[in-house]
């Protein structure tokens, strides 16, 4: 059986933390005089992040992203944001683990990372996590990713990056390995031809490996 390795984007792709996200750039938006729709905020997430969103909030209030950044983190503190997972998360990981799978996070999240997966049973699942206290270059730099193959000695023609972002494909595609791309119906994001293959559901994950006969 082959060995299979799935390196796994987090904030919105394990964790459904959208939500969560846009409650607190749209209180800091509106905080520093930018307000604007949650619509608008939650759609530039998406296509850029949170780093590109701070920037561009930095360059249009004059306020500097370490600034903003703390902002947001006091702002944060005052929601009280449950994180679910994704629907169908542990019930994906688990049969994929079952089959021969391992898994690995690489997100821009910093440390919170820990504990948000410990909270929802997920934690035991991977062998590695890597956040941005890592310092590694953000993604579509593949330097994470690549550190993991490197550790671990993955074969990149079984290793796959799930994520639900452009950037997570362009990854992928940089470290020489195939995109899976998390498309609800919901999201933002389209195909760009990045990606190996796109699902609505991540149960469709394992529906698509073992009709590749890779299960």
């Amino acid at each position: 059986m082959k060995q299979l390795s799935f390196i796994w984007d987090l904030d919105g792709t394990l964790l459904d933390t959208y939500t969560a996200i846009v409650n607190t750039l749209s209180a800091l938006a509106e905080q520093v005089g930018a307000a604007e729709p949650r619509e608008d905020i939650h759609r530039k997430v998406i296509l850029d992040s949170v780093h590109g969103y701070l920037h561009a909030l930095s360059e249009k209030t004059g306020i500097s992203v370490n600034d903003l950044d703390k902002m947001g983190d006091a702002i944060d503190a005052e929601f009280d944001n449950r994180i679910p997972p994704i629907p169908h998360t542990k019930e994906t990981l688990a049969f994929l683990q079952e089959r021969n799978g391992q898994h690995f996070v690489v997100t821009h999240r910093g440390e919170s990372a820990y504990s948000m997966l410990k909270e929802q049973g997920l934690f035991p699942y991977f062998k590695e996590i890597i956040t941005a206290a890592d310092g590694f270059p953000r993604k579509p730099a593949p330097d994470a990713v690549n550190f993991l193959i490197e550790k671990y000695d993955l074969d990149r023609a079984h290793t796959y990056y799930v994520g639900d972002r452009i950037i997570d494909m362009e990854c992928a595609k940089n470290a020489g390995i195939k995109g899976i791309l998390y498309l609800p119906k919901d999201s933002y994001c389209e195909r760009n031809g990045s990606e190996a293959f796109a699902v609505e559901d991540l149960l469709e994950i394992a529906d698509s490996m073992e009709k590749a006969a890779a299960l």
